[in-house]
């Protein structure tokens, strides 16, 4: 996964982006030291330029991982990124998107409304109400209580509105 660092890079591309190498640096089972310099090897373009800085500011002691993760975040998945995205997850709806794209979405969107401790019913709530009325009224008979239950169910729904329109 490469990430080219600049400011306008979609705060969930650079969240994924340091959650899989973070993964990796673990099974690697290296020294907190052995992580950051790993970290810090697959920046490119503007990250290094501004890890460069960061380590030229705090000299002459040496910024620890968990100040690089800290900074990083607030750089490049900052407030005003995830401000965005929490408001498009709050007003999400199934839109003209086929409910696997729509549960995609809702998925990729949700963890940045911490907020709404969004638990399995909370989820399975918010994702029912903001489906097409049709599937929505479907599933209104059905006893589903589990997020995945639903969204097989609501997916088994538009295919049948769709095969019988």
């Amino acid at each position: 996964m490469d990430l080219q660092g600049f400011r306008d890079d979609y705060p969930i591309s650079v969240d994924q982006w340091l959650r899989k190498i973070l993964c990796t640096l673990c099974q690697l089972h290296l020294t907190p030291n052995g992580k950051q310099e790993c970290v810090i090897a697959l920046l490119k373009g503007d990250v290094i330029d501004w890890w460069e800085i960061l380590e030229l500011a705090n000299e002459p002691e040496k910024p620890t991982s968990e100040y690089f993760i800290s900074e990083f975040c607030e750089k490049y998945i900052g407030e005003v990124h995830t401000d965005d995205l929490r408001d498009q997850f709050l007003h999400l709806k199934q839109g003209n998107r086929i409910v696997l794209e729509y549960e995609k979405e809702f998925l990729r969107l949700s963890k940045f409304e911490p907020k709404l401790n969004l638990t399995e019913a909370n989820n399975y709530r918010r994702f029912r109400d903001s489906l097409h009325s049709d599937i929505q009224t479907q599933l209104t008979t059905n006893q589903l209580r589990v997020f995945v239950d639903l969204t097989c169910q609501a997916m088994a729904v538009e295919r049948i509105l769709n095969n019988g329109s």
